[in-house]
């Protein structure tokens, strides 16, 4: 890990490192409780194109039901999001089969 608590991987990019931060600054003071609170934030302010690095359109399944999810917080940095907010992980059957970030869905 570097200084600023990141994994120094070859794939993350400096944009990815400043939106995340910037949404963590951002959503810090919002009252929000959970990591879909966050999606429907980013979804409902219009916020695709400030944090299209870090966010995007999950494919989700559970069982045979598959839905895509828009909002969605990039798997590398969900997890981190939810311990740095303090939010508790509830155990869901649900998972992430895909993910495209909104940057990537807008070229």
């Amino acid at each position: 890990m570097n200084a600023s608590g990141f994994a120094n991987g070859c794939d993350e990019t400096w944009q990815q490192r400043n939106e995340y931060r910037q949404l963590l600054e951002e959503v810090s003071g919002a009252n929000l409780r959970s990591a879909k609170e966050v999606s429907a934030y980013i979804v409902r302010n219009h916020l695709e194109q400030k944090y299209g690095n870090i966010s995007g359109v999950l494919d989700m399944r559970r069982g045979a039901d598959s839905w895509k999810y828009k909002g969605g917080i990039s798997p590398r940095y969900y997890a981190r999001l939810c311990s740095d907010l303090g939010f508790r992980h509830g155990k869901s059957d649900c998972y992430v089969t895909g993910y495209r970030s909104f940057r990537d869905l807008n070229r």
